[in-house]
């Protein structure tokens, strides 16, 4: 049998920021997987964290990347269309995606396409499902928009959840199928008839990327994010790769989201960029994918 023994592409250096705006939510999901860091009540004097320090930061940073902004509810941030307007200034800054639960106002999400590198992904829950959501969705569709339906593992949600991706078909609405994972405070347990039902519809809007692999007979092949993550080809324990993934946390500390070692104060190339011995049990986003990864 085949193994694997590289996967990505050894020139790929584009570096990934997820910024952690706030560690607050106007929503309570039960099954919000960042429950555990959010507070209870949103203070403007300490929520904010240290974003001018960060945005300069960045400026001096040497190398392409991209940068993800959620929380919390990101939009909560009270210089959130500031830190848009000053991440879209910057020529290595190529994507600016956020991920929001859509809640505010229509107009205010038209002011952030402004920046023609944002990318808005707004999330469905469906214990806060209305009819305004489905509207700022068609309202959006023209615009870098998508919406992250996630699937609830309670057949009571089913049928609305059916009824909101017909409604996007005929409307022409972009939108993804995600599964849930079970957080400390809430196990998530996706039947059989969930399967039956919901697997020919993720299988038919899976993400049309691929992935590079490289096997030990020389042989290598592209494969869609949805089956290596079937497969459990997103698992690295212990091989070298290029971490690139960065996380910037409420207070404006940079760490690798990797490894957790803090970033220098300069942000250079040369110190973002390296190899590191892989410690997670598995790449959680697609894009890691990219990093390339082998033995040596």
């Amino acid at each position: 049998m085949e193994k694997i023994i590289n996967a990505g592409h050894p020139d790929y250096n584009r570096l990934h920021f997820e910024w952690f705006l706030v560690n607050w939510c106007n929503y309570k999901c039960s099954y919000c997987s960042s429950a555990e860091v959010m507070v209870d009540t949103y203070s403007k004097t300490t929520s904010p964290g240290k974003y001018k320090l960060v945005l300069q930061r960045l400026a001096a940073l040497d190398n392409e990347f991209e940068m993800d902004l959620f929380g919390g509810e990101p939009t909560l941030h009270p210089n959130f269309l500031n830190i848009i307007e000053e991440l879209s200034i910057l020529d290595n800054c190529k994507l600016i995606e956020i991920k929001t639960n859509l809640s505010k106002s229509l107009q205010f999400f038209k002011k952030v396409f402004r920046s023609n590198k944002v990318k808005l992904s707004a999330s469905y829950h469906a214990e806060y499902y209305d009819q305004k959501f489905l509207d700022k969705c068609v309202a959006l569709k023209d615009y870098n928009f998508y919406c992250h339906i996630n699937l609830s593992d309670k057949p009571e949600h089913w049928p609305q959840i059916l009824e909101m991706i017909s409604y996007f078909d005929t409307h022409g609405v972009r939108y993804d199928l995600n599964l849930l994972w079970s957080t400390p405070g809430n196990t998530i347990n996706y039947s059989q008839e969930f399967f039956d039902i919901f697997q020919p519809l993720i299988q038919n809007v899976a993400d049309t990327k691929t992935y590079r692999f490289g096997y030990n007979n020389g042989t290598e092949e592209y494969l869609p994010t949805f089956i290596a993550f079937k497969e459990k080809m997103n698992r690295f324990k212990g091989k070298q790769c290029k971490a690139l993934l960065y996380e910037i946390l409420e207070d404006g500390t940079i760490v690798n989201g990797c490894t957790r070692k803090r970033a220098p104060l300069l942000l250079k190339q040369e110190t973002l960029c390296v190899k590191v011995t892989c410690p997670r049990d598995a790449c959680h986003a697609d894009f890691m994918l990219n990093f390339y990864k082998d033995n040596v």
